[in-house]
């Protein structure tokens, strides 16, 4: 565990010190191989980690607006330019750092969204919205037992349990991808 949650060095800027998807891997891998001990070290180093510092969050939030109307327009480069320039603006904004991965999950850049989507959870382990999201890219990607693992942990850390199952139920009956909905 220890070689897998890298500690935080002092003389990094705190942006840097939190941008570790190999912790948010190992916590995945944890949860596939059933390991709740290993799991539980792991989102407590994650946890202990500092915040990246704030940046500019007036102009990311902007960013993270125009992307939001981006998205809906299905404009996903658009979008996804957004979302970069909003995380460079305030690495602390995790809701554009997870949408950012969401947008790119929707442009169909699987691999890219999975890494962001790690980083998202390394800098905020307990964001079920982050793992749903790499849950479904992961299934994208082929990656079955990442997806059931990752789907577990959404439900984990949701505030309201019976509105997430309702949605998969949703994501389930309407989706036209078979490994989505088989991994579901």
């Amino acid at each position: 565990v220890k070689q897998a949650a890298k500690k935080a060095d002092p003389s990094q800027p705190k942006s840097q010190q939190v941008d570790t998807p190999a912790n948010a891997r190992a916590l995945v891998d944890a949860a596939i191989k059933d390991d709740s001990a290993r799991f539980e070290t792991i989102l407590a180093d994650l946890r202990r980690n500092p915040a990246p510092d704030s940046g500019d969050s007036r102009i990311a939030r902007k960013l993270n607006d125009a992307a939001l109307m981006a998205l809906r327009e299905k404009n996903y480069a658009q979008a996804i330019d957004a979302l970069q320039k909003a995380v460079a603006a305030d690495a602390a904004d995790i809701e554009a750092a997870n949408n950012l991965g969401y947008a790119l999950h929707l442009a169909g850049q699987y691999r890219e969204a999975e890494e962001q989507l790690l980083r998202v959870i390394a800098q905020s382990p307990d964001r079920a919205a982050a793992w749903a999201n790499l849950a479904t890219t992961s299934s994208k990607l082929g990656k079955s037992r990442q997806a059931v693992a990752a789907y577990l942990i959404a439900y984990k850390f949701q505030r309201e349990p019976e509105r997430f199952l309702e949605a998969l139920k949703r994501l389930s009956e309407s989706s036209d991808e078979e490994a989505v909905k088989k991994d579901i």
